[in-house]
């Protein structure tokens, strides 16, 4: 008969009953906590993508905001350019808001991802407004009259959005601090028609667009990673 002792089998219980952990195969304790799944970086040539269409579009809506104005006749040639061109613009700023997302430049918390959601909404019906505007050209048409408030709602979805960029930090360089100032869209503008008269607004939104929004995604382009792309 032998007498050798032999050590008794680890437990793989034990870290995730301490930990509210769950182990391979097994189901999670009760009450765990689901640990958030590491974010997949996006490429640098994928983020630049998307930073062109960013600068085109606000290349776009600045030059012909310039040309032909904010306050265009409904249904006229100029009117219908400008309302493209703004639709172009916001196919830029929903480009920007995938960069947003795929990089969880707010955050990786359920409040930042719903925030995402909703400002994409937000936007893809003010791209319905800007679209009816530009074919339509009916303010009596019931889902252009409907749609119109989302213009400035995602204008100011997106300044908030630049103010989390921030704060989270998860952006570096020029990049963390530049979409709290480029997407400062609706107050800058505002600002400058209630300092120097509504004659201002063409020559405010212009700019804002080109300094802004134009010049952030040149940036993006030239520096992808500060926004964490890889190679």
């Amino acid at each position: 008969m032998s007498t050798t002792d032999r050590p008794a089998p680890a437990r793989t219980d034990v870290g995730s009953a301490r930990t509210g952990t769950a182990q391979p195969g097994l189901p999670a304790p009760r009450g765990a906590r689901r640990a958030e799944p590491p974010a997949d970086p996006p490429t640098a040539s994928w983020v630049r993508r998307r930073a062109a269409v960013l600068v085109a579009g606000g290349l776009a809506w600045s030059l012909t905001t310039y040309v032909v104005g904010l306050n265009t006749p409904a249904g006229e040639l100029p009117g219908r350019i400008a309302d493209l061109s703004s639709l172009c613009f916001q196919a830029g700023v929903m480009a920007l808001l995938a960069v947003v997302h795929r990089t969880r430049a707010l955050g990786t918390g359920r409040l930042a991802r719903g925030f995402l959601r909703v400002e994409a909404v937000l936007l893809g019906i003010a791209m319905v407004n800007s679209l009816l505007a530009a074919t339509v050209a009916d303010m009596g048409n019931p889902v252009q009259f409907w749609t119109d408030p989302f213009w400035p709602l995602s204008m100011l979805g997106m300044l908030v959005c630049g103010i989390r960029i921030a704060v989270a930090g998860r952006w570096r360089g020029v990049l963390r601090f530049y979409p709290a100032v480029a997407e400062a869209y609706f107050p800058l503008v505002m600002g400058s028609i209630l300092l120097f008269g509504a004659e201002a607004a063409d020559i405010a939104s212009g700019t804002v667009v080109l300094l802004g929004y134009t010049a952030m995604g040149a940036v993006l382009a030239a520096r992808p990673d500060l926004v964490g792309a890889r190679d």
